[in-house]
């Protein structure tokens, strides 16, 4: 039992490497309050442990978050986006025989929106790197981090627990700092253009990888344990998480197979683990508070290199659907897309067509659908 209690509290931290960047990011560079990000995040962590009863991930809604940076998006049109993929989640609800028809997803086109979301994410990384103008020493600290994490990742959750650090550096630094309580510059009209443009590949990416990837990874793992993690749990968390999440300021949300990997590898096996993450982000919410400061200011070659370490993660799920000869060209087609528009709404409709076409010559991408 001593063990198993270890092992959750490493393994809770796991998953770390991609929500606190991304935090830190949307709390510098979209105006969110640093405060409600930790707080909102930190209570999405300890109903998730309650409701799937296995270690179940809190991620940043990727594509909305990174594109949103990319595009100069404030915390106002972040949060609108997040509550339509909210209600588009709990609309999902109503189809019939949801469960049945998930199952007849492809395999390949999972895969190939969880690696444009790893590209997606390295291309963040990149621009983190050129907009900080960072030294080269720097640079090359990022790269070792980045080396290291990657090979320790199956046996110690090294990455995420770097980003811990980097968290707790950040709330330190916040102390006597004088800045005011919230965010930075949160705008106040709406680009409706833009919530469209941030939502729709969102969607797309939520059904594959926080639905359908997570169900997947979640019973892989923790097989009988994870009876509980179902499309319609998922979908009914998500929905209802996102709104309440828009309203009250804290960060749009998803799970995800990636975070559930993590988790997982790091070595958490229950619930607990959700229960020592969320209890960590609401006590760096409670101190960021009483600091009086609200960014979250995690230094920029520790955001870069976490972002491009995650990223590779995520290309390295798709690795499945790469060993086979007909799968290949469905991804190599995906990451094209994907670096040409940085949509992840055009990265599926390519993937489908290329799928469509391997289907055509008799070879399916995956052998098959899904079981």
């Amino acid at each position: 039992m001593k063990q198993r209690k270890r092992s959750d509290f490493l393994g809770a931290f796991a998953d770390a490497a991609v929500l606190f960047p991304i935090l830190a990011a949307l709390s510098t560079e979209s105006g969110f309050s640093g405060v409600r990000l930790m707080a909102g995040a930190g209570l999405a962590y300890l109903v998730a442990g309650f409701l799937f009863h296995v270690p179940m991930p809190v991620q940043p809604l990727k594509s909305i978050a990174i594109a949103g940076l990319a595009a100069g998006a404030q915390s106002l049109e972040i949060r609108v986006a997040g509550a339509i993929l909210g209600l588009f989640c709990l609309c999902l609800l109503v189809v019939p025989k949801l469960e049945e028809k998930a199952r007849h997803v492809p395999l390949a086109l999972i895969h190939a929106v969880q690696l444009g979301l790893g590209v997606l994410l390295i291309i963040q990384a990149l621009r983190t790197v050129g907009t900080a103008s960072l030294p080269l020493l720097l640079s090359a600290a990022a790269i070792a981090m980045l080396l290291v994490a990657w090979t320790s990742a199956s046996a110690f959750p090294a990455l995420g627990l770097a980003a811990t650090l980097a968290l707790a550096y950040a709330i330190a630094l916040s102390f006597g700092s004088g800045l005011p309580l919230g965010g930075g510059h949160a705008g106040s009209g709406v680009r409706w253009p833009l919530v469209l443009y941030l939502t729709a590949p969102q969607m797309v990416l939520t059904l594959a990888n926080s639905v359908f990837g997570t169900r997947e990874a979640a019973a892989r793992y923790y097989g009988e344990a994870a009876r509980r993690v179902t499309v319609v749990r998922l979908l009914a968390s998500i929905g209802a998480g996102n709104l309440a999440a828009s309203a009250f300021g804290a960060l749009p949300y998803c799970h995800g197979s990636g975070g559930v990997t993590a988790h997982y590898r790091g070595g958490a096996g229950t619930a607990a683990a959700n229960v020592w993450i969320g209890g960590f982000l609401l006590l760096g919410a409670a101190l960021q508070a009483w600091a009086g400061s609200g960014p979250i200011r995690i230094p920029a070659w520790a955001i870069a290199a976490l972002l491009a370490a995650t990223g590779v993660m995520h290309v390295g799920l798709a690795e499945s659907t790469w060993k086979k000869a007909s799968g290949k060209p469905v991804l190599a087609v995906a990451a094209a897309a994907t670096m040409l528009g940085q949509n992840l709404l055009l990265t599926l409709v390519a993937a489908l067509a290329a799928y469509v076409a391997a289907q055509a010559l008799g070879r399916p991408a995956t052998g098959g659908n899904r079981a």
